[in-house]
């Protein structure tokens, strides 16, 4: 889990796990965030990242954070400036979706 800026005055708790996907999953018709953040290559697309920003907070705090199209709107200063919170998808997408084998059997080893 880790904490991004979302805006100047907003931190988000993400945490990517098996579960992100199930949700990204679930709330969006069928798509699978590992597909879609793959498919990026270098350049982000923002539609990508912000869905996997929602499913990632969702993980993180599955209680608290509403159905994508109500936290969108409730989060209309999601800052695209401020690229942390990208930053800190990726990172959390990597840590958890495109490990190598060897470091997954470490994390359920560990």
């Amino acid at each position: 889990m880790r904490e991004v800026n979302t805006s100047k005055d907003t931190k988000l708790n993400i945490h990517a796990t098996s579960m992100t996907c199930l949700l990204y999953e679930r709330e969006f018709d069928g798509a699978d965030i590992v597909t879609d953040i793959s498919s990026m290559g270098e350049t982000p697309k923002f539609g990508i990242m912000r869905r996997a920003l929602w499913a990632m907070a969702k993980t993180a705090a599955p209680s608290v954070i509403p159905p994508y199209s109500a936290w969108m709107n409730a989060n209309a200063d999601l800052d695209y400036k401020e690229t942390s919170w990208m930053k800190g998808v990726m990172e959390e997408a990597n840590r958890e979706f495109f490990r190598s084998t060897a470091e997954a059997s470490e994390v359920k080893a560990g």
